[in-house]
C-alpha cells in the first residue's frame, strides 16, 4: 500500500484506484496486464499458491522470466513489510501516514 500511495504521488494511479485498495476491494478499473499481477499477487499472499487459472492467465501475457520476477518482488515487498512490522517502524518524522486509524 505504501507504494501505491508513492505512485499515486508520482501520478501513476488515480485517486479512486487509492481509496479502492485501501478499502480492501480489488480495483475496478485496471488494464488486463494489472489485474493478472493484482490477482496473481493476491492469490499467491493470502493462499500460499496460485492456481492454475491465475497461471494460465498470467502466463498469457508474461513470460516465465518475468513470472518469476513478480513472485520474486511480490515476495520482496512481504518480507519487507514483516521486517518493519517486527521492528515496529513507523514513517519518518515528518511524513504522512499512508493510513488513517481505521483504515485497512
Amino acid at each position: 500500500m505504501v507504494r501505491a500511495c508513492a505512485a499515486r504521488r508520482q501520478g501513476r494511479l488515480p485517486p479512486d484506484v487509492i481509496a479502492e485498495l485501501k478499502a480492501g476491494n480489488r480495483p475496478s478499473k485496471m488494464a488486463d496486464d494489472e489485474a493478472v499481477v493484482y490477482d496473481f499477487v493476491t492469490e499467491l499472499t493470502t493462499t500460499k499458491k496460485v492456481s492454475d487459472e491465475t497461471y494460465a492467465r498470467a502466463r498469457k501475457i508474461f513470460n516465465d522470466q518475468q513470472i518469476v520476477d513478480l513472485t520474486a518482488v511480490a515476495g520482496n515487498y512481504v518480507m519487507v513489510a514483516m521486517i518493519l512490522a517486527m521492528a515496529e517502524e513507523t514513517v519518518p518524522p515528518g511524513k504522512e501516514e499512508p493510513f488513517k486509524v481505521g483504515e485497512k
